[in-house]
């Protein structure tokens, strides 16, 4: 009665499902599968009775529940499900990729027949019936972003080490670590709803929060803005620490900290421009 899936992932190294898809059939308008896998493992079965979210862009979620068929011993999204169907104008035969990220946050994306990314529009934009309007929110993109590691880069400036990508990286720390950190938010003057502080003798990395936002997950890169508006095109990696998906930059010191004369014990201001797509840097100092 529903459909199989046409993929699905895993991390690699630490063996949990992130993302799965589906081939949307009629059968998916009212209920759509959850791989086992992905709630057994990465989710938990303990947060089944919480409310998840599912973006379908940048700006717009949807409210969902996740259920269990205890009779085919599989999981699936019911209710708010078919809100979501009709806020995207879903066909049959176009592929849903569904990545689980963190935080009962799921991000949506649909591929048309020619393998096209269908855009949801702004939910201010292009209303839909009052009858069957959704659950409308904004993200909170000021929430916490951790922006400090748990380890510290090494004493060697001219070192070309800063954070290779390893499988051997220590992923694994407890993720009190973060949770403890006194968030360096600031109101932006400048319009972007999203400013960063950030000290130079800690690796730099994203949260699942601006991950999200920025959908960092489909290409792993990011560009970054220094103060003279030259771009430099930043690799990041996925990391798992506990209970989320986080994504670290990639010598981030080697391509660009350095370059702009950035080193140990400065502090740098970064503010996140959705309408651009980048990081910009504001300012150092020390």
């Amino acid at each position: 009665m529903i459909s199989m899936f046409t993929s699905i992932s895993f991390e690699r190294k630490f063996g949990c499902m992130n993302s799965f898809s589906h081939s949307f059939t009629d059968v998916c308008k009212d209920v759509l599968l959850i791989p086992k896998e992905l709630v057994d493992v990465s989710i938990g079965v303990g947060k089944l009775k919480e409310t998840f979210k599912i973006y379908v862009n940048q700006w717009d979620s949807f409210d969902v529940l996740l259920q269990r068929d205890p009779l085919r011993n599989c999981y699936f999204i019911n209710d708010g499900w078919e809100t979501v169907v009709h806020y995207m104008g879903m066909q049959t035969g176009i592929v849903l990729v569904l990545r689980y990220t963190a935080d009962y946050i799921f991000l949506l994306t649909a591929f048309d027949l020619n393998g096209c990314e269908i855009v949801a529009p702004k939910s201010n934009d292009s209303p839909i019936d009052d009858t069957s309007s959704p659950n409308l929110e904004v993200p909170q993109i000021t929430e916490d972003l951790q922006h400090q590691s748990d380890v510290e880069e090494s004493n060697d400036t001219d070192s070309d080490s800063d954070y290779v990508v390893s499988n051997e990286s220590s992923d694994d720390i407890d993720d009190a670590d973060f949770d403890a950190t006194v968030s360096d938010y600031e109101a932006d003057t400048d319009g972007y709803p999203l400013q960063i502080v950030w000290y130079c003798s800690k690796h730099f990395r994203l949260n699942v929060k601006v991950a999200s936002l920025s959908r960092i997950h489909r290409t792993l890169k990011m560009t970054v803005e220094n103060l003279n508006g030259v771009d430099t095109v930043i690799d990041f990696r996925q990391e798992k620490h506990g209970k989320g998906f986080r994504y670290a930059a990639c010598q981030f010191t080697k391509k660009f900290t350095k370059p702009n004369g950035i080193y140990r014990n400065m502090r740098c201001k970064f503010v996140y421009s959705e309408e651009k797509g980048k990081l910009i840097l504001k300012k150092f100092y020390r």
